[in-house]
Parts: structure tokens; C-alpha cells; sequence
């Protein structure tokens, strides 16, 4: 039995496969799915529909990849962290200033990432005292838990509770902790 000759549609598709392979795998390190293989096709002056081009990416094994975004660490444990209770299960705040809980996140911006920490004073929701940096230091929460005590008086016997990052449970954090009056409460590793 004769092979018949590939019909008009197959050829061209096949030249199609072939401009596919190439935005797929040189130009955009294979993650691009077939949307945006069909705006570059497009930019290219081929006409065609995504589902065409899905089907013809999927026959031929092709599939866009989603990037991982890039997450900047923010917890990095501590050393030598002295044995430090969690007082936060034990204790239901019943006025402002007794119990309070901080910790550090990122915003990206166009000049690169931003870093928050935040103190949250666990009666009310609010949050007394925050400080943005460029860098994830201690005088960055420091800084935070000092604006706190400006804003809300702590009460005596009061303590600040975190995850075991290092800027945390450093020395430097630990003396303003003290000169403040608040003990400090650490949750288990893993566990923010």
C-alpha cells in the first residue's frame, strides 16, 4: 500500500513545529505555553489559533514551564539559641501591651527587595511599631519593637513572641528586649 503525501494542513504544520522549537527551547528556556507561543508566532506573521498550536505542541511532547519566582529567605536560626519557652500557648491577652508578636517579611520593588518587620499587639490587632530596611538585621527589629513601646505602653510582666530567627534571638535583640521590660517568647523550630 502507497504512503500518501502529506495533505497542505500537515505541512504547515510542520514548518510551524519547527518556529515552535525554536521559541520554545533557545529563545525563552522552554516556558512558554501556547499562548504566548501564539502572540510570537503572530509577531512572526503566522496566523493561526491557540488551540491549533496546543495540539500541535502537545503531539509533539512540548509544555510551558512556570518559573519559580525568587523567594528571599527571611528566617535563619540563631546559633547558640539559649532554651526559650513558648508563653504564647499559655497566655490569653486580656488588655494592651501584655502580649505582642513580630515578625519580618519582603516587598519587591523596582530597585530591588524591602524588608518590613512588623509588631502586632495580640489584644487588639493592632500593630504599635514597624520599621522598613534594605537589609534583614537586627537593628531592623529592634528598631520595630522600640517604635512599639513609643506607641503602646507595655504591661509589666509583657512578652514578645517570634519564630527562631536569628535576628531574634540575637544578643543585641535580647538587651533591648530587656531595657524594654518584655521577655521573650520563641515558637518551636519550623513552626513561625
Amino acid at each position: 500500500m502507497a504512503k500518501r503525501t502529506p495533505s497542505p494542513r500537515e505541512v504547515e504544520d510542520t514548518r510551524i513545529l519547527d518556529v515552535i522549537h525554536e521559541i520554545h527551547a533557545h529563545r525563552h528556556t522552554r516556558c512558554y505555553g501556547s499562548p504566548r507561543v501564539v502572540r510570537e508566532l503572530k509577531v512572526r506573521g503566522f496566523t493561526c489559533g491557540e488551540n491549533r498550536i496546543a495540539r500541535i505542541m502537545r503531539e509533539a511532547g512540548l509544555r510551558g514551564t512556570a518559573r519559580r519566582s525568587f523567594r528571599p529567605a527571611t528566617t535563619k536560626q540563631g546559633g547558640a539559641v539559649a532554651p526559650t519557652p513558648n508563653l504564647l500557648k499559655h497566655v490569653e491577652p486580656t488588655a494592651p501591651g501584655q502580649v505582642l508578636a513580630g515578625d519580618i517579611t519582603y516587598v519587591a520593588t523596582r530597585e530591588g527587595w524591602l524588608y518590613l518587620a512588623v509588631v502586632i499587639d495580640l489584644f487588639g490587632r493592632r500593630v504599635p511599631g514597624w520599621k522598613l530596611g534594605d537589609d534583614l538585621s537586627t537593628p531592623l527589629v529592634s528598631a520595630a519593637i522600640q517604635k512599639a513601646a513609643q506607641h503602646c505602653p507595655f504591661a509589666t510582666g509583657a512578652f514578645f513572641h517570634s519564630d527562631r530567627g536569628c535576628q531574634y534571638t540575637s544578643a543585641e535583640f535580647g538587651s533591648t528586649c530587656s531595657r524594654l521590660g518584655l521577655s521573650r517568647s520563641l515558637s518551636r523550630t519550623g513552626n513561625c
